[in-house]
């Protein structure tokens, strides 16, 4: 019913404003601040990039009966679900958000630009670089996350900074087994993406050649890192997955996510065409095709418009990632590499 009611400004003021209550309830409610440390079990962590898919998983798993997020537990999944900008004032600055005062860029707003290779010294964080004071304070706010919203449940967080830090947030919470989901999308779609519509590179004063480099460094340096974490401490449990498969075979990827994160699997956490958006979601969640049905064909616009030369920066910085992923260069690229190969045979 609500979703339904948004075009009403009234009740679309009224949401936000429970909206940004819920975000904020941990200032206020004595159980987060005070009382007996608990187990931390198993947390979950979604990592990936910004507008690479992990909203959707995120809302799907924090339906599940056993999950909680940042703001609720599973009756209020799409909620603010990323401790980076929720408790913004109180994290570390080594698990949060940081500020930066670099030349031609945002001090405070760094999305699809904290992993570029002018940022990466400030947010990179590996294992033997974790300061052990900035490991306790992080885990006492986890504890005040479970004990406002459910000190048996899973934590569950996408704070796409993380990926980063897999390495620091691995050896700060070791004891308690994290998980580490990691989604990709195509680089050669999301990219460009990045480059060319709304947000923090499209108000930086630079040509659009410029910005495909910074959003390529973004998500190779954010994949790299993450991988780079993984192999270098064997303990630690990371699996990748596209986010285009997830839309391609919702049911099968999402069984393997829950098998892989220890959550046992519940149908009713996928989108379907009956669901309610609960009252004070972000305003994106009323939007129902970002929810259900889920869209397969996601990147071709971006593809069909990618102009030749982006396609080879891109292909330069991220290619060898993207293919490892599974991710195919654009033909055109395909076929100046069969044209090279045949070169070299005549």
């Amino acid at each position: 019913m609500i979703d339904r009611l948004q075009s009403i400004v009234p009740i679309r003021k009224a949401n936000s404003g429970y909206f940004h209550y819920r975000t904020n309830k941990w200032r206020f409610d004595r159980r987060f601040h005070d009382g007996a440390p608990v187990a931390i079990d198993r947390p979950v962590f979604l990592i990936g990039t910004q507008n690479g898919g992990l909203t959707l998983l995120a809302r799907i798993l924090h339906r599940h009966t056993h999950a909680i997020s940042v703001t609720g537990d599973h009756r209020y999944w799409a909620g603010e679900d990323e401790a980076q900008d929720a408790l913004a004032d109180i994290l570390p600055e080594d698990f949060g958000w940081r500020r930066i005062d670099l030349p031609g860029y945002p001090d405070r707003d760094h999305s699809w630009v904290y992993g570029n290779d002018d940022f990466l010294p400030f947010y990179r964080r590996k294992a033997d670089e974790l300061d052990p004071a900035q490991g306790a304070r992080y885990r006492r706010v986890l504890q005040g996350i479970l004990r406002q919203h459910g000190s048996d449940k899973r934590f569950i967080d996408k704070s796409q900074s993380l990926t980063l830090r897999v390495g620091a947030v691995h050896r700060a919470l070791s004891e308690h087994r994290p998980f580490f989901v990691l989604i990709s999308r195509d680089p050669y779609a999301v990219v460009w993406g990045q480059a060319t519509r709304n947000g923090v590179l499209s108000k930086l004063d630079v040509p659009i050649e410029q910005k495909v480099v910074l959003a390529a460094q973004h998500w190779r340096n954010s994949m790299q890192a993450a991988l780079d974490d993984a192999a270098d401490q064997a303990e630690v449990q990371l699996r990748h997955w596209q986010f285009e498969s997830i839309l391609r075979e919702p049911d099968r990827i999402v069984r393997e996510i829950c098998d892989f994160a220890e959550l046992p699997w519940e149908s009713k956490i996928l989108p379907s065409a009956n669901d309610n958006i609960p009252w004070g979601s972000r305003s994106d969640a009323f939007n129902k095709r970002k929810w259900y049905p889920l869209r397969p064909g996601v990147n071709d616009r971006y593809r069909a418009e990618l102009p030749d030369w982006a396609a080879e920066t891109i292909h330069e910085l991220c290619g060898d990632i993207g293919e490892r992923f599974g991710y195919e260069a654009p033909d055109v690229l395909r076929r100046a590499e069969d044209s090279s190969l045949q070169a070299g045979i005549d």
